[in-house]
């Protein structure tokens, strides 16, 4: 096995993105897309600011004009956009058939990188393992019983496929970008182009107001919206950012996107243990079959 530090901080990511999910699954029930991705934004960008200082020093000044804008631009398209999608479609889909659609996200990284990034390979033995790992998440989501199909199937699959789409391309056009001695304050500027638009859309008549109201509710369940945010999100951007700088300067990133695709493994068993969703057989083999494919990516 030759897992390096690339490799574990995608794979770590996928785990506490799996937490994260559950908890924005729950907090979807009181909360509007829009406002739950404000809140989640507003929170990271807040936390990332002494985090980026402690770790790099007040180095956001050594990133250039046009990475800046490319980083905004980035963040914007894969924060803004692609997160207030995935809420959209994770409060219609819920948490298990909503993974069905995250393995669209593999595919669109290895396809984005592909076609912008002019260093990036993809081995016939690496390919075997992302579609080995692509073919058991798929599995391990579709089994759902018969009279559980949701309401809004069509659009949440259209709001899964988009966000999945915007979510790819965002990271990939900050790839380049992404260098050990910045890559805290290129997260930020990232949160920064996630939660631009949002914020001015608060300067609209009574956005705000609505969105204190929202906030203000008694039954909010803040246990998993804090913790979901505070804890498991933070940990997984960061770890998600770190394992794409690795991975790219190995030409790698392809890979790291297939690790992150292993969340659909640990949203399946906690979605069962937390919303109570059901673990089928046929999850189980694919989840098995999924994490053989990290095998043979790590063997190989």
């Amino acid at each position: 096995m030759n897992f390096g530090l690339g490799e574990w901080c995608s794979l770590s990511c996928a785990i506490f993105w799996a937490w994260a999910t559950i908890s924005f699954r729950m907090a979807g029930e009181k909360l509007s897309p829009f406002h739950l991705n404000l809140f989640k934004n507003l929170c990271l960008f807040v936390l990332m600011i002494p985090t980026a200082w402690l770790a790099e020093g007040w180095a956001w000044d050594a990133i250039g004009l046009e990475d800046r804008i490319n980083l905004l631009l980035s963040g914007f398209i894969g924060i803004c956009i692609a997160d207030f999608l995935y809420f959209a479609a994770l409060n219609r889909l819920g948490a298990g058939l909503n993974s069905i659609l995250a393995c669209l996200y593999s595919p669109f990284v290895i396809f984005f990188s592909l076609l912008l990034l002019p260093d990036e390979r993809l081995s016939t033995s690496q390919a075997i393992g992302a579609v080995v790992i692509i073919t058991g998440t798929f599995i391990a989501s579709v089994s759902l019983p018969k009279g559980e199909r949701p309401r809004e199937l069509g659009a949440g699959l259209l709001l899964g496929i988009a966000s999945m789409i915007t979510m790819s391309l965002g990271i990939v056009i900050a790839i380049p970008i992404l260098k050990s001695e910045t890559l805290f304050w290129a997260i930020e500027l990232r949160l920064l182009g996630g939660i631009g638009v949002a914020v001015l859309v608060l300067l609209l008549p009574g956005k705000a107001k609505a969105f204190s109201q929202a906030l203000k509710q008694k039954d909010l369940p803040w246990k998993p919206l804090l913790g979901g945010t505070l804890m498991a999100a933070f940990v997984a951007l960061v770890l998600w950012m770190k394992g794409f700088q690795l991975m790219a300067e190995k030409s790698s990133a392809s890979i790291a996107a297939v690790l992150n695709q292993t969340s659909t493994f640990f949203t399946l068993g906690l979605a069962a243990l937390f919303l109570g969703e059901r673990l089928t057989m046929a999850k189980t083999a694919g989840a098995i079959l999924a994490f053989a494919g990290v095998w043979w990516i790590a063997a190989n």
